[in-house]
C-alpha cells in the first residue's frame, strides 16, 4: 500500500510537483513533501530516475536534514557517475552533484568557526568529494578556492589538528592564476572600514606556514619570496611573518648568519619582542653570549604581557648563569616560575630543577635589573627630553636628537616633560614617512634629580 493509497508513481509525482514547485515552498510543504519524496527514492533501484535522487535530497536539505541529504547524495554519486544512467540523464545528475556541493558546504565549510565543530578528521577527505565535484560541472556552486581556503585557515589556527602534508594537497588543487589579489572590505560595527587579506594573500600565508612545518625548508623560502613579490599589500603583518618564516628557514637549514641577518633587517622595520628573542636565539648557537643576552634582553624590556615571555626569561636566566651572574640568573627563574603559577601553568621540572632557592621577585625590582644590565652590555646613552607629540613620542636630544616612542619609556609617560633628563640606548630603525633607515631610542628611563 503506497502513502496516500496513490497507486502509481505518476500520481506520487504530480503530488509533489504540487507542493515545490508551485510558488516559494515553506518548511509545511516540505515537510508534507518528504514522506512522498522517500517513496519516490525507494522505487529509484526499479525507475532509475536520478530527478526522484535529486529531489529527495534536495527535500531533506530544506529541511535541515544534512547528514541524511549528504549520504544519499554521496550513494547515488559513487555508484552511478560513471554508468551510462549519466549519459542518458546528465541534466538531473548535474542537479545532484551541484547539490551534494551546497550540502558539503553547508554542513562542513559553514560551521568551521563552531565551538563544537567535530568534522575535523575528516574534513580533508569532504574538501577532495567537493573538488571532485566542481572540477568539470558549469552549475551555479559554491567556490572551491574560497571554502578550501576558509577551512585551512580555520584549522591552521588549532595547531596540532592538521597535517601539513594533507593542507599542501588541498593547496594543490587551487590554481594559483584563478585567485584574487584584490584586498576585501567592509564596514564593521562602528562604521569603519576595514580590509582583509585576499584569496591570494591567504594562499601564500597557508602554504608557506605547512610547508615550513613539513620541515620543506628551500620551498618555503621560495614560497614566501614570490609571496612577497607577487602580492599587491599584506594584512596581519603578513610580510614580517614572510620574512620570519624566510629567516626561521635558513636557520633550519643551518644558515644561522643569513637567518640573523634576516632578522636585524627586520627589526628595523617591525620591533616585536618575539623577532628580538629569536636573534638572541641564533646568536647563543653561534656561542655569542654578550649579542645573544642584548638581544634577549631588548627582547624583555619591551611593554608586551609578561606572561608571554616566560620562556624568555628563563633563557635570559640560562644565560646569566653561562657567564656566572648567578644571582639575577636565579631571579630570572623565579620570576619565570611567578607568572607560571600565577596564571595557573604547571612548573616545568628542568625550571623547577635550576632554582636553588624558592624567592618572591618584585616585578619592579627585575624590570630595573633587566634594563640596567641592558645599559651596562649595550653602552647607553643620557640626553634631555626636547620635544614630545601628545600620546606618541617625542625626541631626546644627546650627542644628537633621537626619535622615541612611549611604549619604550619605562615611567608614567603622562608625567614626562620637556626638559626631562633620560637614559636610554639606540637601535637602528626605520621612518616610514621618510622611508628612511634612522636611529631610535628605546629602554628609556627617567633620570630622577
Amino acid at each position: 500500500m503506497r502513502l496516500y493509497e496513490m497507486d502509481n508513481i505518476e500520481e506520487i509525482r504530480n503530488t509533489t510537483k504540487k507542493l515545490l514547485r508551485e510558488g516559494t515552498p515553506t518548511s509545511v510543504e516540505y515537510e508534507k513533501a518528504l514522506p512522498l519524496c522517500k517513496e519516490l527514492f525507494d522505487t529509484f533501484p526499479e525507475t532509475h530516475d536520478l530527478w526522484d535522487v535529486q529531489q529527495y535530497a534536495n527535500c531533506l536539505k530544506k529541511l535541515n536534514r544534512l547528514d541524511e541529504a549528504e549520504q544519499v547524495c554521496e550513494d547515488v554519486y559513487s555508484e552511478f557517475k560513471d554508468t551510462e544512467i549519466v549519459k542518458t540523464q546528465s541534466q538531473a545528475f548535474l542537479y545532484i552533484e551541484n547539490l551534494y556541493a551546497w550540502i558539503i558546504n553547508d554542513k562542513y565549510v559553514k560551521t568551521i568557526k563552531q565551538p563544537d565543530y567535530k568534522y575535523s578528521e575528516m574534513i580533508f577527505g569532504k574538501l577532495t568529494r567537493l573538488y571532485d565535484l566542481l572540477k568539470d560541472t558549469k552549475a551555479t556552486k559554491p567556490s572551491f578556492p574560497y571554502c578550501a581556503l576558509t577551512v585551512l585557515k580555520q584549522l591552521n589556527k588549532q595547531k596540532g589538528k592538521i597535517m601539513a602534508a594533507e593542507g599542501l594537497e588541498i593547496l594543490s588543487l587551487i590554481s594559483l592564476s584563478e585567485l584574487s589579489s584584490e584586498a576585501k572590505s567592509y564596514t564593521d560595527s562602528y562604521g569603519k572600514t576595514r580590509e582583509f587579506a585576499s584569496l591570494k594573500e591567504d594562499y601564500y600565508t597557508l602554504k608557506s606556514d605547512f610547508l615550513l612545518d613539513a620541515k620543506r625548508y628551500e620551498d618555503c623560502i621560495i614560497c614566501c619570496n614570490e609571496a612577497m613579490e607577487t602580492l599587491e599589500s599584506f594584512h596581519y603583518d603578513n610580510d614580517i611573518w614572510f620574512s620570519r618564516k624566510i629567516s626561521k628557514s635558513l636557520g633550519e637549514l643551518g644558515k644561522i648568519d643569513d637567518a640573523i641577518s634576516k632578522l636585524e633587517k627586520l627589526t628595523i622595520i617591525s620591533d616585536k619582542w618575539f623577532l628580538l628573542y629569536e636573534i638572541g636565539k641564533y646568536y647563543l648557537q653561534l656561542n655569542n653570549l654578550d649579542e645573544a643576552l642584548t638581544y634577549m634582553l631588548r627582547a624583555v624590556c619591551t611593554k608586551d604581557p609578561e606572561r608571554m615571555k616566560v620562556s624568555l626569561i628563563e633563557s635570559i636566566g640560562d644565560l646569566l648563569t653561562e657567564i656566572g651572574d648567578k644571582s639575577f640568573a636565579q631571579d630570572n627563574y623565579n620570576y619565570a616560575r611567578q607568572i607560571r603559577q600565577n596564571n595557573d601553568w604547571s612548573v616545568a621540572y628542568s625550571l623547577q630543577g635550576k632554582i636553588t632557592e624558592e624567592k618572591e621577585v618584585a616585578s619592579k625590582d627585575i624590570k630595573k635589573k633587566w634594563i640596567q644590565k641592558l645599559y651596562q652590555i649595550s653602552g647607553s646613552k643620557r640626553g634631555k627630553v626636547i620635544k614630545l607629540f601628545n600620546g606618541k613620542g617625542g625626541f631626546i636630544q644627546a650627542n644628537q636628537s633621537y626619535y622615541f616612542q612611549f611604549k619604550n619609556f619605562f615611567g608614567k609617560s603622562d608625567l614626562l616633560k620637556i626638559d626631562d633628563f633620560v637614559e636610554f640606548i639606540v637601535v637602528n630603525s626605520y621612518d616610514k614617512k621618510r622611508q628612511i633607515e634612522t636611529k631610535e631610542a628605546v629602554a628609556i628611563t627617567p633620570i630622577r634629580r
